[in-house]
């Protein structure tokens, strides 16, 4: 039986693939979709230790994820600034890593608040550049991270990483700490996926 954790996985593997390849079409849709994971995992964290049964907390949980992402779908300029803060937080992200500045210091929070609001505000001004750039890094990025843990799990234990029983708020540190081991694959396989979908989404999304 699938596990919640390595259905998320899959799930952000799909969406990464759409998000770098075909996200300037489909940016509402896809910014939507990720609300509403945001949503869920968010109020999932927060209820988690709240004595309620389990199906209460992924009706709150669903809930909370629904109304983040319709509010997402209908502010559309706001999901706009929020597709090109991701190109701002991708190239941050990376230089943090690079530079052994850890993201969540202060240093590292700065630096990431300061190109997200820029990279945000170029989306308003210039949509179709910074969104398909943004599109195609933070897709590429993110097919990188989970496409790469996948195979890197299938590499050590088979089919059996379908079936890995790890809780599902331990995600985002288990993608951390294989972003950290395998930073220069991760670094590479972004820019060569990062082109390939700027180079298709501008041949597709012609002015």
């Amino acid at each position: 039986m699938f596990d919640l954790f390595i259905i998320f996985i899959l799930a952000q593997v799909v969406l990464a693939f759409m998000l770098c390849f075909f996200g300037y079409k489909n940016i509402r849709l896809l910014i939507s979709i990720y609300a509403f994971m945001a949503g869920f995992l968010v109020c999932y964290a927060l209820v988690i230790k709240l004595p309620i049964s389990a199906l209460w907390r992924n009706i709150l949980s669903t809930v909370a994820g629904l109304l983040l992402s319709g509010l997402t779908y209908t502010l559309y300029r706001i999901a706009m600034f929020a597709a090109g803060a991701g190109l701002g937080l991708a190239v941050g992200f990376i230089l943090c890593h690079s530079f052994g500045i850890p993201p969540f210091g202060t240093v590292g929070l700065v630096l990431l608040i300061a190109l997200a609001l820029a990279a945000g505000a170029l989306s308003i001004g210039y949509k179709r550049l910074v969104l398909i750039l943004s599109t195609s890094a933070c897709g590429a990025m993110l097919l990188s991270i989970n496409g790469g843990y996948l195979i890197d799990r299938f590499a050590h234990i088979g089919f059996d990483v379908l079936t890995i029983q790890r809780p599902l708020l331990d995600t985002i540190s288990t993608l951390d700490a294989f972003f950290n081991s395998s930073l220069i694959y991760i670094i590479g396989a972004t820019i060569i996926l990062g082109i390939a979908g700027m180079v298709l989404q501008f041949k597709r999304c012609k002015k």
